[in-house]
């Protein structure tokens, strides 16, 4: 319960700032992805949420993790243009992106109701935690492929919805990004709760946060429950933080989230301009794999595109490494054996070259004739380099 009925002009501001008006009718929301309007039991009304899927979804039978996001009229749009971003340049996973649309934020995120009403019945951020769980992510489970693993993003009350969700159920999401979260709501009744639960050693979970250059009714508690984390320290808690003084309560999620996926998949992140290796590459998709908790093959584009970079630098023994891994991986790929041929050549080893280029040709004549002629050329060329080398 707020103790104060008159709030002081900063909190009132921020209060004022962030209610269901003030949060402006978006048409661009709606086409974000599939909308799903459904009774819901648990909210007492019909609730609509929508989904985006990666562009990936209908070309193949992949899962995806799942990123859970409040605000959807806000944030949908630029949340799912960030992560599709990010994926198609593979510093992250493709993720199917689930919107929350609120009928009534200030109800459905905050931990704690303004007026009590009736003991033992779910209300607040508690309730909507309860719908989350037991009707949205069962339903994306039902109708998309997924995998079991997930994340949620707040901003603002969402930010404290998220913190909340991490003291009171913490195996609903793999990671929380909370942004510039309201942890000053119902005198930092969050705070409380995070030290009771620390002191109990019950604790666990992955968070990322962020503040901006904001008033001390949000800093301050964001810095106090930092320092909660601080002087708790867990390894069944992973955390990092960061602040941005050039932002504002409402320009830091965008930048808030950027810096949270890069931290979340840093394992996606293979550093540019250094030429890997297969057990360097495999490193990284090993990490990978045990983050999602399900296998993330490396992709042969990729092994070939190294590959094709340590050819050039006559790193010979590790270009072909990697290109027999391809062979083995995608069997029915023409490319892979082509690529191996390659190798195999300048290495001078003309005869495993020439077995390259003919189940290459074999390959590509049955799946992608348009590359016949160039396998063509390479393999008649190894065929009378072994010719002349046998007379």
């Amino acid at each position: 319960m707020i103790k104060t009925q008159l709030l002081p002009l900063t909190l009132l501001s921020l209060f004022l700032l962030f209610t269901n008006t003030t949060l402006a009718q978006n048409p661009s929301f709606l086409n974000s992805g599939k909308n799903y309007t459904f009774d819901s039991r648990i909210m007492g009304e019909e609730r609509t949420i929508i989904v985006h899927v990666p562009d990936s979804y209908e070309k193949n039978t992949n899962s995806y993790p799942v990123l859970y996001l409040t605000d959807a009229k806000a944030h949908m749009t630029h949340t799912i243009g960030t992560v599709d971003y990010f994926s198609k340049f593979r510093l992250m996973p493709e993720m199917i992106v689930v919107g929350i649309v609120h009928t009534n934020r200030n109800r459905e995120l905050t931990p704690t109701p303004i007026n009590k009403k009736d003991e033992g019945v779910l209300e607040g951020a508690d309730r909507l935690l309860t719908f989350l769980q037991e009707e949205v992510k069962p339903m994306i489970h039902k109708k998309y492929r997924t995998l079991p693993y997930s994340v949620f993003s707040g901003t603002s009350y969402g930010g404290l919805f998220g913190i909340h969700a991490f003291l009171k159920k913490p195996e609903m999401f793999d990671a929380i990004i909370a942004i510039s979260p309201s942890l000053y709501w119902d005198n930092k009744i969050i705070l409380k709760e995070a030290n009771t639960l620390f002191k109990k050693g019950k604790a666990k979970g992955n968070l990322y946060l962020t503040i901006a250059n904001e008033q001390p009714v949000m800093t301050t508690p964001f810095y106090d429950f930092i320092a909660i984390l601080k002087d708790n320290p867990t390894n069944e808690v992973g955390w990092s933080a960061k602040t941005f003084e050039t932002e504002t309560h409402n320009t830091t999620v965008l930048i808030g989230q950027y810096y949270a996926f890069k931290e979340l998949f840093k394992a996606w992140n293979i550093p540019e301009g250094v030429p890997q290796n297969l057990t360097q590459l495999l490193h990284h998709y090993d990490a990978m794999s045990k983050q999602l908790r399900h296998e993330v093959l490396l992709p042969e584009d990729r092994a070939n595109g190294y590959g094709n970079w340590l050819l050039y630098l006559n790193r010979l023994d590790e270009a072909t490494e990697l290109f027999k891994w391809n062979t083995v991986n995608y069997p029915a790929s023409s490319n892979a054996f082509y690529k191996l041929g390659q190798a195999e050549e300048k290495a001078r080893r003309f005869m495993e070259a020439k077995n390259n280029y003919e189940i290459a040709l074999r390959l590509s004549e049955k799946h992608k004739p348009s590359t016949s002629q160039d396998i063509s050329m390479n393999l008649n060329r190894v065929l009378q380099i072994i010719n002349n080398t046998s007379k």
